[in-house]
């Protein structure tokens, strides 16, 4: 059973100095190649560098990332980044002329349902792609059997995830327990209950509601191809050496992206 998540946060001001430096490395070492600089030398060193910059990965990947050029989407980009679970990374990856967009697909779909989970907000071949999902819970006699009888030790049995020092009696444990709790999954007790939650109405209802927020989310995509990525105007789909991007003429001048040959 899952532990709650406690109240995703944004990052320390130092926090940010710290993700900044490792980019700024990364990118040393990233044009390095790319202009055929890099040696074995350097890359080690730069490899050194960023361990020597203390910074938590877990945490970062977890913090609220609201965009600095959020504007006045700011509280609607939040409240998308907080819906998105532990260990999916809390970014935005597309620009700022698509945050309206994002953000009132997602309050839409928060109308239909409230406690959805969103995965992924990013540009995908020049346009926008939103994933989402619902939280699993466990049914009601799992939850129960779960707080009777608690698992007694965190940790796969085997796999790549076991702790290598696993003592044997802890595992003779996990053993037992594993067997009671594939006891209650074969029970008569669970399989009512299961029954009774996915109840044909139950998941007709569930796929009618499933259907509309696909065709939000079709209908936000569709918008995202004529909208300029960088500024919110009108826009088309432009072409950088195999590069997609929705731009406008304005924001595609001089960057590179032109009309493809072939749309």
């Amino acid at each position: 059973m899952k532990e709650a998540q406690s109240e995703p946060q944004p990052l320390t001001e130092l926090e940010k100095e710290r993700l900044a430096a490792v980019r700024s490395e990364v990118m040393a070492i990233a044009e390095a190649a790319r202009s055929g600089e890099l040696t074995g030398e350097s890359l080690e060193a730069g490899i050194e560098a960023l361990r020597q910059i203390p910074l938590d990965p877990v945490r970062v990947l977890d913090a609220v990332h609201v965009p600095d050029d959020a504007g006045e989407h700011r509280a609607g980009l939040e409240r998308i980044l907080r819906r998105i679970p532990d260990g999916w990374g809390r970014w935005i990856g597309c620009g700022p002329g698509w945050y309206q967009i994002v953000v009132e697909l997602a309050d839409a779909i928060a109308d239909l349902v409230p406690g959805y989970e969103i995965h992924q907000v990013k540009e995908k071949y020049g346009t926008l792609r939103f994933y989402w999902g619902v939280p699993y819970r466990d049914l009601v006699c799992c939850a129960e059997f779960h707080r009777v009888d608690p698992r007694p030790f965190p940790g796969a049995i085997t796999g790549p995830f076991a702790p290598k020092d696993r003592d044997p009696e802890e595992l003779r444990l996990l053993q037992k327990w594993f067997r009671r709790y594939d006891a209650h999954l074969a029970s008569v007790e669970h399989k009512r209950v299961n029954e009774a939650a996915y109840a044909a109405a139950d998941q007709d209802r569930a796929r009618a509601i499933g259907e509309r927020i696909e065709a939000l989310i079709d209908a936000a995509e569709e918008a995202s191809a004529r909208t300029c990525e960088r500024c919110g105007s009108p826009g088309g789909l432009r072409e950088d050496h195999g590069w997609l991007a929705t731009l406008c003429a304005s924001c595609a001048a001089g960057s590179g992206f032109l009309l493809p040959e072939n749309p």
